[in-house]
């Protein structure tokens, strides 16, 4: 099954999920809330958190509150809350972060600065609690609960609005686990919100509710510190010398290559969690195979013991992951924080004293060898007052009591709400159009563009090498030239200075796979820009391709195009086997000898698995 075949199918479900939601949104009424026989005064009230799966964070401290509570008796039922409000909303919601901070960083900065806006605030809440509040109160039916508490910002919203409306009889509690308080992570009608630092009550306290600073939101596994040489040992890991533990949450996302290069740099050992990310910890592990002072990790349980072992933590948005750190007492450093969320949190825990914020790549590398020489040791965040969590959470039993469920009462919400999925439904296609691999599909099919790998014909490949060291480029081009080989070279404006002019060579211009996650676009086009300028003035050769950083490549990729140059898409990178389509050797970082023989042995594999190797401009007509 193509992209095209992939997006027909995904518009048909589209189709589908719209019809049933038009054939379920005929009711009219939402359920009556009923009330435990249990009250204010009884000595064990019962309590429903409400979580979200976006990352593991909200799941965290869920667990954290849980842990908490049971530790003291409460009976606690955990439900992931924004998937009982709607699994499409859910996934949608994944697929949009994750889509936003690997492709648009900036549209999702731009979009978080958006809903900061008080009216934006609350269209999102009304719309909320009009579609999905029912759904709630129904879970809240099944529980019966004394307290309600929510992890996740809109499963907040959608409490806040039922409260104010007095269709939810049980107070309500809401957790924000970062420093940064987003005004959409605090809602009216919340009887109390629960922050991490004292700079965050400030924030919080925008909507009116009482606020509390409570204990790091950790689990059971965290309240043991494990022994530091022990650890290492376990680990693998040298017992003597400075190791930075660099984690980028459950999805791995951030610049986790480039920090772990910085601290080899610095002469300091890696430690690398990538989360679920397996392509990411694939590439880690190849890209760091010959560096003996480097760990890459998966999704792991060990987090405690690696925290034990390592003399700093690298993250890129604060979070849960922050909060065991603090914890452990171990200091951090926020290097290139993601935007939105991620630069809030880093601007917060700096001024809270919790972490360094690290703003440039150069920065990093200085301050982890001061770190490890002791001439400038990592701070650790200052002490201050904290709340127990969970006599915090049941302080909200006190102020704000049980009240009466109101009656039963029909709305008139159904034409509103179809307005708003249809306007929902329409941005949602504008962003599958534009952030998934099906838009450069449908682009190459009806506009007929130029788009190697777009299309991929089986039994043929054509491979493109990737090199960025100037010595290394120019004995790629050397090869290519003497064995006459189909190739693309791809190269930045650092390896251009290796090149000469060259009438057989087909070249390219490739994409800094560690900064394009991050990076402005408008930045990243024009550093573009200037490697094709300085790729003809070096070699007189037109700049025939674009290959961008990764192989899930969508519109946003045509803003990076250098013209007259066309966009490639690359079927697979070296370390993910040999096959049809465009196939990357990526030699950046290699010497030239060593380059030189990662290729032989690369076409070797081509002609063992049969494949006719043909050049970029024959695979795409």
């Amino acid at each position: 099954m193509n992209d095209w075949d992939r997006f027909l199918l995904l518009m048909a479900a589209l189709v589908a999920a719209v019809g049933l939601f038009y054939r379920f949104t005929r009711r009219t009424s939402q359920p009556e809330v009923r009330r435990r026989t249990a009250r204010v005064g009884d000595a064990r009230p019962s309590v429903l958190v409400l979580s979200a799966g976006l990352g593991d964070g909200h799941n965290a401290a869920a667990r954290a509150v849980k842990a908490a509570l049971e530790a003291a008796g409460h009976p606690v039922t955990t439900i992931d809350g924004l998937r009982q409000m709607s699994p499409t909303v859910d996934a949608l919601l994944r697929w949009v972060y994750a889509a936003l901070l690997n492709h648009a960083p900036w549209l999702y900065d731009f979009a978080f600065r958006i809903f900061a806006l008080p009216g934006i605030r609350g269209l999102i809440r009304r719309i909320s609690g009009l579609l999905y509040g029912g759904r709630l109160l129904r879970i809240v039916d099944e529980v019966r609960p004394d307290l309600v508490v929510s992890t996740y910002p809109v499963v907040t919203a959608t409490l806040g609005y039922l409260r104010l409306r007095g269709k939810l009889p049980m107070p309500t509690a809401a957790i924000v686990s970062d420093f940064g308080v987003h005004p959409m992570w605090v809602a009216p009608g919340i009887d109390q919100h629960l922050v991490v630092s004292s700079v965050s009550v400030a924030a919080a306290r925008a909507v009116g509710s009482p606020v509390q600073v409570v204990e790091p939101l950790i689990g059971p596994e965290f309240r043991e510190v494990p022994d530091r040489a022990a650890a290492r040992s376990l680990l693998g890991l040298p017992r003597e010398g400075f190791v930075a533990l660099i984690v980028g949450g459950a999805w791995g996302i951030g610049d986790l290559e480039g920090a772990a290069a910085r601290a080899l740099r610095a002469g300091v050992a890696a430690v690398i969690v990538c989360g679920h990310n397996e392509a990411l910890r694939e590439h880690l592990e190849h890209r760091f195979r010959a560096a003996p002072r480097v760990r890459v990790y998966g999704w792991t349980a060990a987090m405690p013991r690696l925290m034990a072992a390592s003399d700093c933590l690298i993250q890129n948005a604060g979070g849960l992951t922050c909060l065991e750190a603090i914890h452990f007492g171990l200091p951090i450093l926020i290097y290139e924080a993601i935007p939105g969320h991620g630069r809030l949190n880093a601007e917060m825990m700096e001024r809270a004293g919790a972490a360094v914020w690290v703003r440039q790549p150069d920065e990093l590398e200085a301050t982890l060898r001061q770190a490890a020489d002791g001439t400038r040791p990592l701070p650790l965040p200052p002490p201050e007052p904290l709340r127990p969590v969970a006599a915090a959470v049941l302080e909200t039993l006190r102020l704000a009591p049980l009240v009466p469920a109101p009656a039963r009462q029909r709305q008139p919400w159904v034409a509103p709400a179809r307005r708003a999925l249809l306007g929902a439904t329409s941005l949602g296609l504008l962003g599958l159009l534009t952030f998934s691999s099906w838009s450069v599909a449908l682009a190459a099919r009806g506009l007929r563009m130029d788009v190697p790998g777009a299309n991929p014909t089986p039994g043929f490949v054509a491979v493109g090498i990737r090199a960025t060291d100037p010595q290394t480029a120019r004995a790629v081009e050397t090869l290519v030239e003497q064995d006459h080989l189909p190739v693309t070279i791809f190269v930045d404006q650092q390896a251009v200075a290796g090149l000469v002019p060259a009438s057989d060579v087909s070249f390219g211009v490739a994409e800094n796979p560690t900064a394009s996650v991050m990076s402005d676009p408008w930045r990243v086009r024009q550093e573009m820009r200037a490697a094709a300028v300085a790729l003809h003035e070096a070699t007189g050769a037109t700049v025939d391709y674009f290959l961008p950083a990764r192989q899930d490549v969508n519109l946003t990729a045509l803003a990076m195009v250098p013209p007259p140059s066309h966009l490639v898409i690359p079927d697979r990178f070296i370390g993910h086997g040999v096959g049809p389509g465009v196939y990357v050797i990526d030699v950046s970082g290699l010497p030239a000898g060593d380059a030189e023989q990662v290729i032989e042995q690369q076409f070797a594999e081509i002609h063992r698995k049969g494949l006719q190797c043909v050049s970029l401009a024959q695979l795409a007509s």
